[in-house]
């Protein structure tokens, strides 16, 4: 949608647009005379204070489809209660019945961009004889692509000549095999939605990806403590190992009586027991801090610090 199309002055909302010229009009249910005495019928209906009561005094509805119509009601096309746009004048001309139609922002874009070509007439018919009937009230307008007078396109109305690009669009549509917006309401809702979602979405990968670089840094820390506990326990058998070996090259009497405090076999046996208790405990604990995550919705943080109150003998070295 156009970004200034919401500062849009009144005057540019407002439209005078032919809707269908004199003439005879086949339908499913007849032939449809209208001529200009049945046009002035009709304004006359329009402007009369039982017409103006029986709308409220507000201008005839314009809807997409016809879904006020009980025969169209509830099909695809016709679904939608959302008014577009507002019949607010009527006039009989010499070339046709002209309206004067204020559209509201969506309603003005959806012409603009070619999306609906023609205007449908919802009126009450007076019977002639047979099946011959001539409109004498005009009810309500829908927008649409398929209607059952193909005479007069809104693209090609004077409102909007300039705006051939919406044609372009509307045929690009088409090649795509889009031929009309059957349920325009529901796609619009649909699109929300979705773009609701997409910000979630894109919040929650924020979330799990600084979640992430807590984890790692959790698992580097864990590797330094191994690496330095491992050198650390080397240093020391290294250094015990010397000194026996000193002591048993020389005089054994020269042996320090301190070397028998000196507890080698504890230093070194028992090592690896001790580094892979550690990774278990780590695994125990990444799993409930995993799986509390999961049920709770917790961040790392606060999981790591639930696991710590719930399971202390974990996180004893």
């Amino acid at each position: 949608m156009d970004t200034n199309l919401t500062n849009m002055d009144e005057t540019a909302l407002n439209q005078w647009v032919k809707l269908l010229p004199y003439g005879n009009y086949p339908h499913p249910k007849g032939m449809q005379h209208f001529s200009r005495s049945s046009a002035e019928i009709i304004v006359k209906n329009f402007k009369s204070l039982r017409g103006r009561l029986s709308r409220k005094f507000l201008g005839l509805p314009i809807f997409i489809g016809h879904p006020d119509d009980n025969t169209f009601s509830g099909r695809p096309g016709h679904k939608s209660h959302v008014v577009y746009g507002r019949v607010k004048d009527l006039e009989p001309k010499v070339d046709g019945m002209w309206l004067l139609i204020h559209w509201s922002t969506l309603g003005y874009q959806l012409i603009k961009n070619g999306f609906f070509k023609f205007l449908s007439p919802r009126w009450r018919m007076k019977i002639l004889a047979n099946n011959d009937f001539e409109p004498i009230k005009l009810l309500s307008l829908g927008l649409t692509n398929n209607p059952n007078i193909k005479t007069c396109r809104l693209i090609d109305q004077p409102s909007f000549v300039s705006l051939s690009d919406g044609e372009k669009l509307a045929k690009l549509m088409k090649s795509f095999g889009v031929n009309e917006l059957v349920d325009f309401e529901e796609q619009l809702i649909s699109l929300k939605s979705l773009g609701e979602d997409s910000e979630k979405w894109k919040n929650q990968c924020k979330e799990l990806i600084d979640e992430n670089k807590k984890l790692q840094a959790e698992i580097e820390n864990f590797y330094q403590v191994i690496q330095t506990h491992g050198l650390q326990n080397q240093k020391n058998v290294t250094s015990s190992e010397q000194i026996t070996k000193n002591a048993t090259d020389g005089d054994q009497d020269s042996i320090p009586l301190a070397l028998g405090n000196l507890n080698t076999q504890t230093k070194t046996m028992g090592l690896n027991h001790r580094t892979k208790c550690f990774y278990e405990k780590k695994d125990k604990i990444l799993t409930l801090v995993q799986e509390r995550m999961a049920a709770t919705g917790d961040r790392y943080n606060e999981a790591w610090a639930w696991a710590k109150r719930s399971n202390p003998s974990l996180f004893i070295d």
